[in-house]
């Protein structure tokens, strides 16, 4: 994996979500209800909404680009210290 991500094979940015039922209806109901609300607004009020969810799916992009970087950090590290204590006990078995 490491070798993945230093190659560029794997982007973190490019993870899809995986697509089962649950998710599938979910993202009809949520399509739904946003052409029902467009449907009510004018024109101009409509743009401004489709705006709104377009801001709102960013922030929901960058929030997830974060916190991936932020666990990996956490796992990278954790493994450093399992390294270490694992070298540790190593030296005080001999």
């Amino acid at each position: 994996m490491l070798k993945e991500l230093y190659t560029g094979t794997v982007n973190p940015r490019e993870r899809r979500a995986r697509d089962n039922d649950r998710r599938r209806s979910t993202i009809s109901k949520i399509e739904a209800e946003e052409q029902y609300i467009t449907d009510k607004l004018s024109p101009e009020d409509g743009e401004r909404f489709k705006s709104l969810i377009c801001l709102y799916n960013d922030l929901a992009g960058d929030t997830e680009t974060e916190v991936f970087s932020y666990a990996f950090s956490m796992a990278v590290l954790m493994m450093m210290d399992v390294s270490t204590e694992a070298k540790t006990m190593m030296t005080d078995e001999e």
